[in-house]
């Protein structure tokens, strides 16, 4: 992952991203398919689609948990204001939807 801060809102002057850090969440993984930022918790959470896997992790990569998923193809992820997910799979062409871990 990449980190870029973007300075548009901020800045009339600069519109141009600037290179921040990268990282890894976990180490050696690299198919990652689909990302969803909580501000209210400031948690990202990260699907990887070749290990079924959404892992959550601190903004700076820190991990902090993983849950597997029950599809093999997932592409897309996004959470409502109810705490629920919403899981894109791919391979199926379904929108899987669970309670937020």
């Amino acid at each position: 992952m990449y980190v870029f801060q973007l300075p548009i809102v901020s800045s009339t002057s600069s519109t141009s991203p600037t290179y921040v850090t990268k990282f890894s969440p976990v180490s050696g993984w690299t198919d990652l398919s689909g990302l969803e930022y909580v501000a209210t918790e400031d948690v990202l959470y990260a699907i990887f689609d070749s290990y079924n896997t959404l892992v959550a992790m601190e903004t700076d990569g820190t991990y902090l948990d993983e849950w597997t998923l029950p599809a093999d193809g997932q592409e897309g992820i996004a959470l409502n204001s109810d705490c629920q997910w919403f899981i894109a799979d791919d391979s199926t062409g379904k929108v899987w939807r669970t309670e937020a871990p």
